[in-house]
């Protein structure tokens, strides 16, 4: 792939057939997929919240994704809620009051303001239908980080997915992220880790067993 887009974090399908990426060449960052022999593109989400971070599941059926969603969004299925995602970014674009109002910390990382939106864990068919938020709530998942180990994995199954969480009242004062696990299918998560400090980069065993953070 070649021209004026930025066009980065790729993951091949097991099969080897195809990638996925992330681009702003609709304007958004959006997913997109590639076909290697032919070339030809396909995108996979359009939405404004900028998806990043694609990971395909080992059965190549179903592809993982970080996205900037409002919280309130979240529906009691599980199933995202477009339309009032799309609301709520065109509302703030729109509003001509610009002024920020901040009740607790983080207020912005470098330069990056922190907004009502917060980082999810989307899960959607490698069609683009049938997307879900593995990780609703008023979270970062996974949280902001300087850099390091990717803070989510799929199963060898691709039945579970375990990512990391702050699920501090205060994030701003702590560190203690630990790591959770979620079906692919959607559902109640499950915290695995109990130590105080910062738990990341979760692994799994090729027999889909154990975990290695």
């Amino acid at each position: 792939l070649s021209g004026p887009t930025v066009d980065r974090a790729p993951d091949w399908s097991p099969d080897g057939q195809f990638i996925v990426f992330q681009s702003n060449r609709s304007g958004n960052f959006d997913l997109w997929i590639v076909d290697i022999a032919s070339g030809e593109l396909t995108q996979l989400t359009n939405e404004p919240s900028e998806e990043t971070m694609p990971k395909w599941s080992p059965d190549g059926k179903k592809i993982v994704f970080q996205s900037s969603v409002y919280p309130e969004c979240d529906s009691i299925t599980g199933i995202f809620d477009d339309g009032c995602n799309k609301n709520h970014v065109d509302a703030d674009a729109k509003s001509l009051v610009k002024a920020r109002v901040y009740t607790s910390l983080l207020y912005r990382h470098w330069t990056q303001w922190q907004t009502k939106r917060r980082n999810h864990l989307l899960v959607a068919n490698v069609d683009g239908s049938d997307i879900h938020d593995l990780t609703p709530g008023t979270h970062d998942v996974p949280p902001f980080s300087l850099g390091g180990p990717e803070g989510y994995a799929i199963s060898p199954d691709s039945e579970e997915l375990a990512f990391t969480m702050d699920a501090d009242s205060q994030p701003a004062i702590s560190t203690n992220v630990d790591i959770y696990t979620v079906p692919l299918a959607g559902g109640e998560s499950k915290k695995v880790t109990i130590s105080s400090g910062a738990d990341d980069g979760p692994q799994y065993s090729p027999d889909g067993k154990y975990l290695a953070f």
